[in-house]
Order: C-alpha cells, then sequence, then structure tokens
C-alpha cells in the first residue's frame, strides 16, 4: 500500500511540472495573440505594452534558453515593432540597448529607427550621432545575417 502511495505521489508531482509548461505556453499565446490583434487595427500602444508585459513575464525562462529564449525573442520583437511603427523612435533604441540577446532583424529595426530619428532631428550633431549608430546597426545586422537583404 504504502508503495502505491509512494508511486501516485511521484506520478503527481512529474505530471505537475509539464501541466505548468503548457499553462504558461498557453498564457504566453494568449498574450501575443492580444498583442498581435492590436497591432493588426493599429493600436501599436496596446500591442506594445501587452508584448513588454510578455517579455517581462518570460524573465524567469531563461533559465532554460530553448524553451524560453525563443518565445522572449519573439515578443521583444513584437515589442520592438510597435514602437517603430508607434514612431517612438527613442524609446525603442534604448530598449534595445538594454538588451543583450543577438537578435538580426531586432538590429535591423533599431537601425531603421535611428535612421528615422537622424532624418527628423533638427539638432546636426544628434542627428549625425543617430545615423553614425543607424550605420553601425546595419553593419552588425549584416555580420549576423549576412543574407539579410533589406540590410
Amino acid at each position: 500500500m504504502k508503495r502505491i502511495v509512494g508511486y501516485s505521489v511521484v506520478v503527481v508531482l512529474l505530471s505537475a511540472i509539464p501541466a505548468a509548461m503548457c499553462l504558461a505556453y498557453g498564457l504566453y499565446e494568449r498574450e501575443m495573440a492580444r498583442a498581435g490583434e492590436a497591432f493588426a487595427v493599429f493600436d501599436f500602444d496596446v500591442a506594445a505594452t501587452t508584448a513588454e508585459s510578455v517579455d517581462r513575464s518570460l524573465g524567469y525562462a531563461d533559465i532554460v534558453p530553448w524553451f524560453g529564449g525563443a518565445l522572449r525573442a519573439d515578443a521583444q520583437r513584437r515589442a520592438a515593432e510597435a514602437r517603430y511603427w508607434q514612431g517612438a523612435y527613442s524609446a525603442l533604441a534604448a530598449a534595445a540597448e538594454r538588451q543583450t540577446r543577438e537578435d538580426p532583424q531586432l538590429r535591423f529595426m533599431v537601425a531603421n529607427a535611428n535612421f528615422r530619428k537622424a532624418t527628423s532631428d533638427p539638432d546636426r550633431r544628434a542627428a549625425l550621432e543617430a545615423l553614425d549608430a543607424a550605420i553601425l546597426g546595419y553593419k552588425q545586422t549584416l555580420e549576423g545575417a549576412p543574407d539579410h537583404l533589406r540590410a
């Protein structure tokens, strides 16, 4: 009898881990769908805040890179894309500097944001700095992904 109870406890504990992972993934998919829905109707503020919330929630998932790394990179990319279309180029560049992930798509988006910032800045020195940052971003994008045609 003790053996059956012991096995039952082990089975319950071992099945709780995949169940928790499935629940977390379902919540991730729901929030990313909400961000995609907001992006589709041009509500970039909601899309960005939702994707940034998902990114913060997935902070603990970095300990399991094969599980959380790609999901977090997708959330960061979605938030950056929403900030770009929102016109918040400075916020996008500042947020991307804090991210240590080597993502060519994100670097490309930040380079585009720096270029847009350079073309709209009336201060010549700030415009030249933003243009240098854009060139560096395009260079790093091509180093990370040589087949990236748009860069």
